[in-house]
């Protein structure tokens, strides 16, 4: 099949490299003139992959090691670092018992056989000391997550999509799901999606992200005592962050609790509101840090339930959508690619990403 995707994010990237490996012939418009376009949400220094979810664990974890082993072969194929393995850690103020995002999220990972941990607060700074742990109560560590770079995993995907026959049209903005040279067309642009999905009153909303980037008064003790990727209280505050980026030499951290809505025509400069949050979160809780950088805003296409959406367009015959990351589906990277390229020739995919009527309530 001749298929034209919209959008060169981590959606429309994947799932051109499966769709042509498959054998099909593959265009990907992008309306940017870069890759990352510098308005696209794939566009970022750091991006976690972790496997804990909550309550959702079970159904994810199994996704995220399958594309965890994606990306490593991607990274082989690439020959420079995407995955930096510096582990996860789940700090909280709760109580280690069922229904609390962090125990439930443990105790599924330590039945499938993850080497995850669970420490005192003593334990938790004593192997990381960069934190302030007062008022928490307990941490959980997965050594087996890390963190993704961007800048290197979408060239990376975009030579692999180019090596397999993808053409890549930069400055090609899909005004129009009526393509005159294509039998499909998968919609896979982000938060441009409603512009496309009005007729169909899929219930989509964009929102303003903020990130905060700090840099370390002392960067040299911040290299000697690494961070993981991290979380505080993420089921009830959202705060999230990353250790020192290694070419950038600053701290991200952002909070994951919905946003402002936007457009997806909007700025993409910092939230001030959002920013004092971020930095007051920052002062109570992580050492060595000096005043916050000028931060940006990523913006999240967010579904109901925030699960992603992978469905065809009711009653229109050839047109599909893969989107709705909802601020957390870079991890799953290439894998979205085989979704999206079951999707487009009929095959089985989760249910949880068709979007039902139910989903349309959530």
């Amino acid at each position: 099949m001749r298929i034209a995707i919209a959008g060169a994010g981590i959606f429309g990237l994947s799932a051109s490299c499966e769709l042509a490996a498959r054998g099909h012939t593959v265009t990907v418009h992008e309306d940017d003139f870069n890759l990352p376009g510098h308005r696209a949400a794939s566009r970022d220094i750091s991006k976690a992959i972790r496997h804990e979810y909550g309550n959702e664990t079970a159904v994810y974890a199994p996704w995220v090691s399958r594309a965890r082993e994606l990306w490593i072969d991607l990274q082989r194929e690439w020959g420079k670092p995407i995955f930096h393995q510096t582990g996860f850690l789940a700090l909280s103020s709760g109580s280690f018992e069922p229904g609390q995002w962090e125990y439930d999220s443990f105790r599924v990972l330590s039945d499938l056989g993850h080497p995850v941990q669970s420490w005192d607060m003593q334990t938790a700074v004593s192997r990381f000391p960069g934190f302030k742990s007062d008022g928490l109560n307990f941490a959980t560590y997965n050594p087996d997550a890390g963190w993704l770079d961007p800048m290197q995993a979408l060239p990376a995907l975009a030579a692999r999509a180019e090596n397999r026959g993808v053409v890549i049209k930069l400055r090609s903005r899909l005004e129009s799901i009526a393509v005159h040279d294509a039998d499909v067309v998968l919609l896979a642009n982000g938060a441009w999606l409603d512009r496309f999905l009005t007729e169909i009153e899929w219930p989509i909303e964009v929102t303003r992200q903020h990130e905060a980037f700090f840099r370390p008064v002392n960067p040299v003790q911040f290299e000697k005592d690494p961070m993981p990727v991290w979380c505080v209280d993420i089921a009830s505050r959202g705060f999230y962050g990353f250790g020192l980026h290694p070419s950038e030499g600053i701290v991200k951290a952002a909070c994951h609790r919905p946003g402002p809505r936007a457009d997806a025509e909007d700025d993409r400069g910092p939230d001030v509101k959002a920013q004092q949050a971020v930095a007051s979160f920052v002062s109570e809780r992580l050492a060595g840090l000096g005043e916050a950088l000028a931060g940006r805003s990523c913006f999240y296409t967010n579904s109901p339930d925030k699960r992603f959406v992978f469905d065809a367009w009711p009653g229109k015959g050839g047109v599909f959508v893969a989107g709705c990351g909802s601020g957390h589906a870079f991890k799953f990277g290439p894998l979205l690619g085989e979704w999206a390229a079951d999707l487009v020739e009929g095959k089985e995919i989760p249910g949880w990403f068709r979007m039902h009527a139910d989903r349309r309530k959530a």
